[in-house]
């Protein structure tokens, strides 16, 4: 299948380049011939016939309905575009749908993806590597626990601590291990309370803070505990003041963590307070000017940390910055849309990318696959280009190029949807 510009063809997993000459395409290793009936004056037939025709549907073995299209992939996938910075490129698609997942960048620069879940009743226990070099995914080990809200935190020696979740209904306390160099799982000792939709966060001493989250029904856990590589065990941290769920946790410059807002009995809150590793204690700060529930929080080039959107009663556009030299919140700027359950990253120029996310309430189920760029130098939000696809519950992660690899999450608005297998590229740089 060939695009109607007639510069790529569709090999059945991604879209490949075609030579000038229009003859020939690249598997990756080889040159190809194009089928004759795809040459220049058959895709000048195609191109012709669809436009009398807006599709073809194909029944096979009176079971599966396809629609074939000139210019999209079987999935919809429009074919690659130039690149250019600012811009959104499709990947290969993943070997499996994924939804509430985590993605974690490794000391190889690969990404690792795991778990989530596929449909609304399927949570997985599969895992996956991108790798920039090719821009393809590759099947990893399995996890040794399907798992969907947990969290996946970089160690300092190089391996993953995937930490709680839900599998199925059921809140979880395990946690597992991922080795890179053997492409393996491990159990690790388990937290001191099943814990989801909870924040680990790996502080300056090698030691994975994991803070809230939920247990069982509504009511969000305050405790907090301690996971020790060098041990390899768990121990108890002092409690917060609130419990507190979909929150965000920021490991400051001066190796404090700042956790800001979340939700606790459905209600969305403003509180925030900082973690003293060196002392075990929590103390209060200043409010944030909104209650914030499944926001997003980035550490800025200056230590300021942006919060953005999130649900307060409904998604927001609100954005504001936390001073840890005045310990106190500053307004800025509204984003061009209200989101929640969106995501956030930190780009190499100092700015940062803002994707996706509910637009309004979850019962309303509008998705959004609309961008912006928060620029720190003058507290101003500008659109960019928007993603190929509507996403929430999804991943994005800062590769070493300094693109962006988003992955996964929900792109219908149906209550009975499927999670996405598809991934794209925010390019950063032409």
């Amino acid at each position: 299948m060939i695009s109607p510009d007639g510069r790529w063809y569709w090999d059945g997993l991604q879209w490949r380049t075609i030579s000038a000459d229009r003859r020939w395409w690249w598997n990756g290793s080889t040159w190809q011939p194009i089928p004759v009936t795809l040459t220049a004056p058959g895709r000048r037939e195609a191109r012709r016939r669809s436009l009398l025709l807006v599709a073809a549907v194909v029944v096979v073995a009176g079971l599966a309905v396809v629609t074939l299209g000139i210019g999209t992939g079987p999935s919809g996938q429009a074919p690659p575009a130039q690149r250019s910075a600012g811009t959104w490129a499709f990947t290969p698609q993943m070997a499996f749908a994924h939804e509430a997942h985590t993605a974690t960048l490794l000391p190889s620069g690969k990404v690792l993806l795991t778990g989530g879940f596929s449909d609304v009743v399927t949570v997985i226990d599969r895992a996956e590597l991108f790798d920039p070099a090719t821009g393809r995914w590759a099947a990893a080990a399995r996890m040794t626990t399907a798992r969907w809200g947990h969290t996946a935190t970089l160690l300092s020696d190089g391996r993953v601590l995937v930490t709680g979740g839900i599998s199925y209904v059921t809140p979880l306390p395990s946690a597992e291990l991922y080795d890179p160099a053997t492409d393996t799982w491990a159990v690790a000792s388990s937290m001191t309370a099943p814990r989801d939709r909870h924040t680990a966060t790996l502080l300056r001493d090698g030691r994975v803070l994991v803070v809230g989250g939920e247990s069982r029904g509504e009511a969000a856990l305050a405790s907090a505990e301690l996971y020790d590589p060098a041990t390899r065990l768990w121990s108890e941290a002092a409690s917060m003041s609130d419990g507190r769920s979909s929150h965000t946790a920021t490991l400051l410059p001066n190796g404090d963590v700042l956790v800001a807002g979340g939700s606790n009995s459905g209600q969305s809150q403003s509180s925030a307070e900082i973690y003293d590793p060196s002392k075990d204690t929590w103390r209060y700060i200043a409010h944030m000017n909104r209650p914030r529930s499944f926001h997003t929080a980035t550490l800025l080039a200056d230590g300021q940390v942006l919060v953005a959107g999130g649900f307060g009663g409904s998604p927001q556009a609100s954005a504001e910055l936390y001073d840890v030299e005045t310990g106190g919140w500053k307004v800025v700027g509204n984003m061009t849309s209200t989101r929640a359950v969106h995501a956030a990253v930190l780009l190499s120029d100092g700015t940062v990318l803002v994707a996706g996310g509910f637009r309004r309430g979850i019962l309303d189920d509008h998705r959004t696959s609309s961008a912006e760029v928060f620029d720190p130098s003058t507290l101003k939000w500008k659109p960019t280009q928007n993603m190929h696809a509507v996403r929430t519950q999804f991943t994005a992660t800062l590769l070493a190029d300094g693109d962006v690899l988003v992955a996964g999450g929900a792109e219908s608005d149906s209550l009975f949807r499927s999670g996405s297998s598809t991934s794209e590229l925010y390019r950063t740089k032409v």
